[in-house]
């Protein structure tokens, strides 16, 4: 595996043929993220949020049509194995 900061085409190439695709990335980086890569998601492609703040809104906004979009926000008992995480 590499890092972005060794190959800026490595979050593109990380997505590519992915069913299943986690951001889990700071609030304030996941409009240039999904920018990034939205070109690389195949169809059907299911894209999982954990940024906290960012709506589902935002990210259909920068996402083709072709792919699902999964808000997760697990709480702070989920460290210890005894939270629950609320889906949308």
């Amino acid at each position: 595996a590499s890092s972005v900061e060794e190959d800026a085409d490595a979050n593109r190439r990380a997505v590519r043929g992915a069913r299943v695709v986690v951001v889990g990335v700071k609030p304030h980086m996941v409009p240039d993220l999904l920018r990034e890569i939205a070109g690389d998601l195949d169809p059907g492609a299911l894209v999982i949020s954990v940024a906290a703040g960012v709506t589902i809104a935002t990210f259909e906004s920068l996402l083709p049509a072709h792919v699902a979009v999964l808000r997760s926000m697990p709480n702070t008992p989920s460290l210890v194995g005894r939270g629950v995480t609320g889906l949308a």
